[in-house]
Protein backbone atom coordinates (compact mmCIF):
# COMPACT_ATOMS: atom_id res chain seq x y z
CA UNK A 1 0.00 0.00 0.00
CA UNK A 2 1.23 3.50 -0.77
CA UNK A 3 -0.33 6.73 0.46
CA UNK A 4 0.19 10.21 -0.91
CA UNK A 5 -1.02 12.90 1.52
CA UNK A 6 -1.38 15.84 -0.91
CA UNK A 7 -4.39 14.54 -2.81
CA UNK A 8 -4.92 11.48 -0.64
CA UNK A 9 -3.81 9.01 -3.26
CA UNK A 10 -4.26 5.52 -1.89
CA UNK A 11 -2.89 2.65 -3.97
CA UNK A 12 -3.17 -1.03 -3.08
CA UNK A 13 -2.01 -4.24 -4.70
CA UNK A 14 -1.61 -7.87 -3.83
CA UNK A 15 -1.90 -11.46 -4.91
CA UNK A 16 -4.92 -10.83 -7.16
CA UNK A 17 -2.50 -9.23 -9.67
CA UNK A 18 -4.44 -5.96 -9.65
CA UNK A 19 -3.26 -2.49 -8.65
CA UNK A 20 -6.13 -0.31 -7.46
CA UNK A 21 -6.28 3.46 -7.02
CA UNK A 22 -8.79 4.59 -4.40
CA UNK A 23 -10.48 7.83 -3.45
CA UNK A 24 -9.76 7.73 0.25
CA UNK A 25 -12.74 9.85 1.30
CA UNK A 26 -15.31 7.69 -0.56
CA UNK A 27 -13.54 4.31 -0.62
CA UNK A 28 -14.29 4.13 -4.34
CA UNK A 29 -11.87 2.58 -6.83
CA UNK A 30 -11.28 5.02 -9.68
CA UNK A 31 -8.50 3.26 -11.59
CA UNK A 32 -7.35 -0.33 -11.97
CA UNK A 33 -4.17 -1.69 -13.54
CA UNK A 34 -3.69 -5.37 -14.26
CA UNK A 35 -0.22 -6.45 -13.09
CA UNK A 36 -0.48 -9.81 -14.81
CA UNK A 37 3.02 -11.29 -14.62
CA UNK A 38 2.93 -12.04 -10.91
CA UNK A 39 1.45 -10.82 -7.61
CA UNK A 40 2.63 -7.41 -6.42
CA UNK A 41 4.80 -7.50 -3.28
CA UNK A 42 5.45 -3.79 -2.76
CA UNK A 43 4.61 -0.31 -4.05
CA UNK A 44 6.31 3.09 -3.89
CA UNK A 45 5.21 6.50 -5.17
CA UNK A 46 7.88 8.77 -6.66
CA UNK A 47 8.31 12.03 -4.66
CA UNK A 48 7.06 14.06 -7.65
CA UNK A 49 3.96 11.86 -7.64
CA UNK A 50 4.39 11.10 -11.33
CA UNK A 51 5.41 7.42 -11.14
CA UNK A 52 4.30 4.35 -9.26
CA UNK A 53 6.84 1.54 -8.80
CA UNK A 54 5.48 -1.99 -8.31
CA UNK A 55 7.79 -4.79 -7.22
CA UNK A 56 7.02 -8.44 -7.88
CA UNK A 57 8.70 -11.70 -8.87
CA UNK A 58 11.79 -10.90 -10.96
CA UNK A 59 10.77 -7.38 -11.95
CA UNK A 60 9.89 -3.84 -11.06
CA UNK A 61 7.40 -2.00 -13.23
CA UNK A 62 6.96 1.77 -13.34
CA UNK A 63 3.51 3.19 -14.12
CA UNK A 64 2.66 6.76 -15.14
CA UNK A 65 0.43 8.38 -12.51
CA UNK A 66 -0.30 11.37 -14.74
CA UNK A 67 -2.15 9.38 -17.41
CA UNK A 68 -4.62 6.53 -17.63
CA UNK A 69 -2.11 4.35 -19.48
CA UNK A 70 -2.47 0.84 -17.99
CA UNK A 71 0.89 -0.28 -19.39
CA UNK A 72 4.20 0.19 -17.59
CA UNK A 73 6.38 3.01 -18.90
CA UNK A 74 9.51 1.19 -17.72
CA UNK A 75 10.33 -2.40 -16.80
CA UNK A 76 13.30 -3.42 -14.70
CA UNK A 77 13.28 -7.14 -15.26
CA UNK A 78 16.83 -8.47 -15.05
CA UNK A 79 16.24 -9.51 -11.45
CA UNK A 80 16.14 -12.79 -9.57
CA UNK A 81 13.49 -13.87 -7.07
CA UNK A 82 10.91 -11.61 -5.37
CA UNK A 83 11.33 -7.87 -4.98
CA UNK A 84 9.88 -7.13 -1.53
CA UNK A 85 10.75 -3.51 -0.81
CA UNK A 86 11.04 -0.28 -2.83
CA UNK A 87 11.64 3.39 -2.09
CA UNK A 88 12.80 6.68 -3.56
CA UNK A 89 15.29 9.29 -2.39
CA UNK A 90 13.85 12.63 -1.31
CA UNK A 91 15.87 14.40 -4.02
CA UNK A 92 14.18 12.16 -6.63
CA UNK A 93 17.54 11.04 -8.05
CA UNK A 94 17.40 7.35 -7.20
CA UNK A 95 15.15 4.45 -6.34
CA UNK A 96 16.22 1.52 -4.17
CA UNK A 97 14.95 -2.05 -4.17
CA UNK A 98 15.55 -5.13 -2.07
CA UNK A 99 14.60 -8.74 -2.48
CA UNK A 100 14.90 -12.40 -1.78
CA UNK A 101 18.07 -12.62 -3.93
CA UNK A 102 19.99 -11.06 -0.98
CA UNK A 103 20.63 -7.83 -2.92
CA UNK A 104 19.78 -4.17 -2.51
CA UNK A 105 20.02 -2.18 -5.72
CA UNK A 106 20.22 1.52 -6.51
CA UNK A 107 18.50 2.66 -9.71
CA UNK A 108 19.43 6.07 -11.17
CA UNK A 109 16.12 7.80 -11.93
CA UNK A 110 17.82 10.48 -14.04
CA UNK A 111 18.97 7.93 -16.62
CA UNK A 112 16.55 5.82 -18.60
CA UNK A 113 18.53 2.65 -17.91
CA UNK A 114 17.08 -0.69 -16.97
CA UNK A 115 20.22 -1.84 -15.18
CA UNK A 116 20.98 -1.12 -11.53
CA UNK A 117 23.48 1.68 -10.97
CA UNK A 118 24.93 -0.01 -7.84
CA UNK A 119 24.17 -2.96 -5.61
CA UNK A 120 25.23 -4.65 -2.40
CA UNK A 121 24.66 -8.24 -1.28
CA UNK A 122 23.87 -8.80 2.39
CA UNK A 123 24.06 -12.61 2.54
CA UNK A 124 20.38 -13.29 3.35
CA UNK A 125 16.99 -12.46 1.89
CA UNK A 126 16.24 -8.74 2.23
CA UNK A 127 12.95 -7.98 4.01
CA UNK A 128 13.08 -4.19 4.32
CA UNK A 129 15.17 -1.18 3.33
CA UNK A 130 14.91 2.30 4.82
CA UNK A 131 16.65 5.42 3.58
CA UNK A 132 18.48 7.32 6.33
CA UNK A 133 17.45 11.01 6.60
CA UNK A 134 20.96 11.98 5.43
CA UNK A 135 20.02 10.41 2.04
CA UNK A 136 23.47 8.77 1.86
CA UNK A 137 22.87 5.55 3.82
CA UNK A 138 20.45 2.67 3.59
CA UNK A 139 19.44 0.53 6.56
CA UNK A 140 18.71 -3.02 5.43
CA UNK A 141 16.86 -5.66 7.47
CA UNK A 142 17.34 -9.29 6.48
CA UNK A 143 15.93 -12.75 7.08
CA UNK A 144 18.84 -13.70 9.39
CA UNK A 145 18.10 -10.91 11.88
CA UNK A 146 20.90 -8.61 10.77
CA UNK A 147 20.75 -4.89 10.06
CA UNK A 148 23.20 -3.72 7.42
CA UNK A 149 24.13 -0.05 7.17
CA UNK A 150 25.21 0.75 3.61
CA UNK A 151 27.10 4.01 3.19
CA UNK A 152 26.40 4.59 -0.48
CA UNK A 153 28.85 7.49 -0.83
CA UNK A 154 31.80 5.48 0.46
CA UNK A 155 30.53 2.14 -0.87
CA UNK A 156 31.03 0.68 2.63
CA UNK A 157 28.62 -1.53 4.51
CA UNK A 158 28.65 -2.97 8.00
CA UNK A 159 26.37 -5.48 9.72
CA UNK A 160 24.85 -5.39 13.18
CA UNK A 161 22.85 -8.23 14.76
CA UNK A 162 19.68 -6.91 16.35
CA UNK A 163 19.74 -9.72 18.91
CA UNK A 164 22.74 -12.06 18.60
CA UNK A 165 21.32 -14.45 21.23
CA UNK A 166 17.89 -14.79 19.59
CA UNK A 167 18.15 -13.91 15.88
CA UNK A 168 14.84 -13.31 14.16
CA UNK A 169 14.05 -11.90 10.72
CA UNK A 170 13.90 -8.11 10.57
CA UNK A 171 10.52 -7.14 9.06
CA UNK A 172 10.58 -3.35 9.27
CA UNK A 173 13.00 -0.54 10.09
CA UNK A 174 12.15 3.10 10.59
CA UNK A 175 14.27 6.06 11.60
CA UNK A 176 13.07 9.47 12.73
CA UNK A 177 13.84 12.62 10.71
CA UNK A 178 16.64 13.90 12.96
CA UNK A 179 18.23 10.40 12.97
CA UNK A 180 18.33 10.27 16.75
CA UNK A 181 16.26 7.08 17.01
CA UNK A 182 15.67 3.94 14.98
CA UNK A 183 13.11 1.18 15.55
CA UNK A 184 13.13 -2.34 14.13
CA UNK A 185 10.40 -4.99 14.22
CA UNK A 186 11.23 -8.70 13.99
CA UNK A 187 9.21 -11.74 13.01
CA UNK A 188 9.07 -12.91 16.64
CA UNK A 189 6.97 -9.80 17.41
CA UNK A 190 9.69 -7.87 19.19
CA UNK A 191 10.38 -4.19 18.69
CA UNK A 192 13.82 -2.72 19.36
CA UNK A 193 14.43 1.01 19.66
Amino acid sequence: MALNSDNILLVTAGYDRTIRFWQANTAAVYRTIMHEDSPTNCLAIHPQKTLLAAGSYQHIKMYDLMSNNPNPVMKLDQLQKNIVTLGFSDDKHFMFSGGEDHCVRIWDMRAAKTKAHRQVSVGAAVNCVTLHPNQAELLIGDQDGMITRWDMAGEKHEKFPLDANNPSAIRSITINRDASMMAAVTSNASISV
